[in-house]
């Protein structure tokens, strides 16, 4: 009863809710996944970035990773990321994910925490960024097309500066459209901290996964 309460909010309220805030960003795009073996898997995503009120493009950026399974619980995943922002802040991200599940089916609830260190460069000044970033996810697995999740998630940056920069929250639906395609759904909001002018930005979020 309690996941049919959550997607109600999501649907009817969550989503036109966040829709009629200034300025919300959607970020829309896919990934396909092709399995090597049973511990390697290639994935490849792309996705685009728009603001002014889903009018203009913010950026844009094309990733591959590697995703190599340790157990059935943990795996870990390098990744190189292209950014197109403009020709002055273009973005080279390398990447580690370490990603822990567990599946608790007798509660219907799924766990995850993954833990990222990124390494950023920005191609016309130079500048690098590194941030360690932590994200904690409980997953319910409501029925077979729809499982509604929440997410914690926060970016630590160093480069001297050793202070968490962004506070990220999102609610979500995974949905199954047959065995090889899955679509997720989102609402978003990062909220700056340690800064003289905090932002806050509001996303709505549509992605495509493809098992090839």
């Amino acid at each position: 009863m309690r996941g049919y309460i959550f997607l109600f909010w999501y649907l009817v309220v969550g989503l036109p809710l966040l829709a009629q805030t200034e300025s919300p960003e959607l970020w829309s795009g896919y990934t396909l996944k092709y399995k090597i073996n049973q511990k390697y898997r290639l994935e490849l995503e792309q996705q685009a970035r728009t603001t002014s009120g889903l009018q203009d493009l913010r950026s844009a950026f094309a990733e591959l990773g590697l995703r190599y399974k340790i157990t059935d619980y943990l795996n870990l995943k390098p990744q190189l990321r292209y950014t197109l922002r403009n020709q002055d802040r273009n973005e080279v991200r390398m990447s580690l994910d370490c990603n822990v599940s567990h599946n608790f089916k007798d509660w219907r609830l799924k766990p995850k925490y993954r833990f990222r260190f990124q390494s950023t460069q920005v191609s016309y000044t130079g500048q690098n960024i590194t941030i360690l970033r932590n994200q904690l996810e409980l997953l319910y697995n409501l029925s077979k097309p729809a499982d509604p999740y929440m997410e914690y998630e926060n970016f630590y940056r160093l480069n001297s500066k050793n202070e968490v920069r962004t506070h990220r929250y999102t609610m979500g639906i995974d949905w199954r459209i047959n065995k090889r395609t899955d679509l997720k759904t989102y609402v978003r909001r990062d909220q700056e901290v340690n800064v003289k002018n905090p932002e806050r930005q509001n996303v709505v979020g549509v992605e495509l996964s493809f098992d090839l």
